[in-house]
């Protein structure tokens, strides 16, 4: 997965693509580059040119796959209630799939997670309530 935004590369904070290794024709050196799904072809980067701004993406959490749209998606849930599992949490994990979900969990996590709406204390609103 990309972590940042790379314009000559033509690769943003998010991408997901394939590591593979290369060998040329007639070689016995390979490389290894970097492989992005692009409309109906594919865009690929030399490993070395993407340097530290790639990280293993073996499985994502809903906060850092925000943005992104899937296929499919399988989530995850924890085996027992936890308050960070919201009604937002869920909706969020939900839409990032254009076609299909696959649930994993009890089926009593998802229902107290659907009923838990998350409760935001950042003061902004009193601040609104107090303006001119």
């Amino acid at each position: 997965m990309v972590l940042r935004n790379d314009y000559e590369q033509e690769v943003f904070n998010g991408d997901q693509g394939l590591v593979i290794s290369v060998k040329e024709t007639g070689s016995f050196d390979s490389h290894l580059v970097v492989v992005f799904p692009r409309g109906s072809g594919f865009l690929t980067c030399p490993i070395e040119a993407l340097g530290p701004h790639l990280e293993h993406a073996y499985a994502l959490t809903v906060h850092k796959s925000q943005g992104s749209e899937y296929d499919g998606i399988g989530l995850i849930l924890p085996m027992h209630d936890h308050l960070l599992l919201t009604r937002e949490l869920l909706y969020t994990a939900i839409t990032l799939a254009r076609q299909s979900v696959i649930i994993f969990g009890p089926r009593e996590v998802l229902l107290q997670g659907q009923n838990r709406c998350l409760t935001r204390c950042s003061g902004l609103s009193s601040l609104l309530r107090n303006s001119p």
